[in-house]
């Protein structure tokens, strides 16, 4: 006999704002983001937090936030602890992991209610010094950036990700002049719609210890222009097209529904 999957349904979705490297979020640890994120994301679906059979939360730049750190956004958020918790790493795909997860529990009907979104905060990975733990004998030692060995840098490619994206340039035939364009309307769509209010309901302020209160993403560039995109000089090859003004930024931040 065939079983019927369950329906799912979204029943609420809110992220904090877009902090970016080095702005605003840069002191609050990526699971008190998450915390932000889950704890709105419950209060708007009109629920409780032990009404959350589950929690799945992305995260990449896992070093120095703690052992499985959606356990910690569960936790924190007063999801009863005899409710599962676990954080999913798939580089920057990794919150849409979580949600597909999530939506696989409920449709085989393993679960009624998932909570499950993304943090990151890149402003706080940290630097690496290896060989400190059994010490130097002789000479210094190396600091490495976790950004870079646990992001940045493809260890199966031995490449950075700007040199990957050339590769895929290389691929798929795509032209500076494309991803210029792509990159300013990206930019020039996001500021309409900062100035139209259109990410005003799916946003949580999130408060700082200065009490400052920020409700808007800070990475957006509204004065970005064509003419101050397309003399950018690319930066992994000299005869590239992946500049500082067409990458994808450095971000901090967090979402849940």
């Amino acid at each position: 006999m065939k079983r019927q999957s369950q329906k799912v349904f979204i029943i609420s979705a809110v992220r904090t704002p877009i902090g970016k490297f080095g702005g605003a979020f840069k002191d609050i640890p990526a699971v008190d983001l998450g915390v932000i994120a889950t704890k709105e994301a419950i209060k708007r679906a009109n629920i409780k937090p032990n009404d959350a059979d589950e929690l799945i939360f992305g995260h990449a730049r896992l070093a120095g936030c703690g052992p499985n750190p959606a356990r910690q956004v569960a936790v924190s958020s007063q999801i009863p602890e005899d409710r599962p918790a676990y954080t999913v790493n798939m580089a920057c795909i990794s919150g849409m992991k979580a949600i597909m997860l999530g939506c696989q529990e409920i449709v085989l009907g393993k679960s009624n209610l998932i909570v499950a979104g993304g943090m990151e905060n890149m402003s706080r990975t940290p630097h690496l010094l290896e060989g400190a733990r059994w010490g130097y004998r002789l000479g210094g030692g190396e600091v490495i950036d976790a950004m870079y060995r646990d992001g940045f840098l493809c260890p199966l490619a031995g490449q950075l990700m700007g040199e990957t994206a050339e590769n895929l340039v290389d691929i798929y035939k795509i032209k500076r002049e494309e991803c210029d364009e792509f990159a300013y309307f990206s930019h020039k769509k996001a500021q309409d719609a900062i100035d139209n209010g259109k990410f005003k309901d799916e946003i949580v302020e999130v408060e700082l210890k200065d009490k400052t209160k920020i409700n808007v993403d800070e990475n957006v560039r509204g004065d970005v222009s064509l003419e101050k995109l397309s003399k950018l000089k690319p930066v992994f090859r000299k005869d590239g097209v992946v500049t500082a003004g067409n990458a994808c930024g450095i971000a901090d931040g967090s979402s849940a529904l």
